[in-house]
């Protein structure tokens, strides 16, 4: 599978400049979004494509990830999934896993994760239910489910990877973003619940109405 490349931003094509951002000018991804005016999702995306890890000072505001054991008690001991730790604290689940990582904490695979690699059951669940309700199901972001479909040539239904469906589709409008994001004071990841998206897709288009975030 061909590597994800930003054309709009070809800098976060370079693994080398994001990595002198984040580990030598100690930039955080907010930052970093801001000089290259684009989203903050975008910069975390492409984090992810380059699989850097990372540095400790991503966690400033977000004392649980540098606390070993209270993240330990949480993944280890409770067996909560990195989903809903990083929903607990309303981030991205790439930072949770960043931070096991850091401490030293092994990750697992949980129990119906392990069905994504089951191409006749993925196949078959597929038939029925989409990205979102799979995601749901199994404990994971729709993304991931995607992934796992293109990984055993099981064709995808639609343009993307949500269906267009009319929840999702407000989110298009601005009066309507503006209302609830400032209005009711929702957060991100509460109007990405729901609606039955990811919190980057509503930060993407807080950040194209230059909606002041939070």
């Amino acid at each position: 599978m061909k590597q994800r490349r930003s054309i709009k931003y070809p800098k976060l094509n370079d693994k080398k400049w994001l990595e002198h951002k984040l580990f030598e000018e100690k930039l955080t991804l907010k930052k970093i979004s801001k000089e290259l005016k684009c989203s903050e999702a975008t910069v975390n995306n492409m984090v992810n494509t380059h699989k850097i890890i990372s540095p400790r000072h991503h966690f400033r505001g977000i004392p649980e990830l540098d606390n070993k054991k209270w993240l330990k008690q949480k993944y280890v001991t409770e067996n909560i999934p990195i989903y809903k730790i990083a929903k607990l604290l309303h981030t991205y689940a790439r930072r949770v896993s960043d931070a096991l990582r850091l401490h030293d904490i092994k990750i697992t695979g949980h129990l119906k994760c392990r069905m994504l690699k089951e191409k006749f059951w993925l196949d078959n669940c597929y038939r029925m239910y989409n990205t979102v309700k799979m995601g749901k199901e199994l404990g994971v972001i729709p993304n991931t489910v995607r992934s796992a479909l293109l990984r055993h040539n099981i064709k995808l239904r639609g343009k993307g990877l949500y269906p267009r469906n009319k929840n999702y589709m407000v989110m298009r409008n601005k009066n309507w973003l503006m209302k609830k994001y400032l209005g009711e004071d929702m957060t991100a990841q509460s109007i990405a619940e729901s609606l039955g998206c990811t919190m980057p897709n509503v930060q993407y288009w807080l950040s194209k109405y230059k909606i002041k975030r939070k």
